[in-house]
């Protein structure tokens, strides 16, 4: 389920502003199977091979509240390396999403890898401070909570929180 709402009058000034977008039940399947192709490539190259059409009617201002992701859950299997992954109870919650603009983060979901396997539940919360030009984003004041559970859901393995942080994150590519 998506909610999504446009404010009209902003609309006429080719301004889009949004109130906070709500995704709901996102499931999302990722595989590589053992000849190393994954299950998204072929979006990937439709989209590269599209021939570039002259930008008309572009926006020039784009203005989101937030986003709020709830009950969602991606997974990994790698046929590969014989692995899977799974990210679950995935809930997500943004400040004001603006293009080089601080962000506030809340974040929290469980991540399991394979089975028997670890199960890590996480929640964490920060402000993201982009720098695009030089791709580079800073989190200021992460807090980190997790809990570490072992095969038989014992969470003896290591739990703990981590507090005002300053991590500094190089973007891919």
């Amino acid at each position: 389920r998506v909610d999504v709402y446009v404010r009209l009058m902003p609309l006429l000034s080719k301004r889009v502003e949004a109130r906070t977008v709500v995704l709901e039940g996102l499931r999302l399947n990722l595989m590589r199977n053992n000849a190393g192709q994954t299950n998204w490539a072929d979006l990937l190259a439709e989209r590269a091979s599209a021939p570039a059409s002259p930008a008309q009617g572009t926006v020039p201002s784009v203005s989101v509240a937030g986003l709020e992701l709830r009950d969602s859950s991606v997974s990994w299997r790698d046929d590969q390396s014989k692995v899977n992954y799974l990210v679950d109870k995935i809930s997500l919650d943004t400040g004001a999403l603006a293009l080089g603009q601080p962000l506030d983060l809340k974040a929290a979901m469980s991540v399991e890898k394979g089975l028997p396997g670890y199960t890590a539940d996480l929640k964490l919360e920060g402000t993201v401070n982009p720098d695009l030009e030089k791709s580079v984003y800073e989190v200021d004041d992460l807090k980190l909570e997790y809990l570490l559970k072992d095969a038989k859901q014992q969470a003896e393995l290591a739990s703990g929180a981590l507090v005002a942080l300053l991590i500094s994150v190089s973007a891919c590519g």
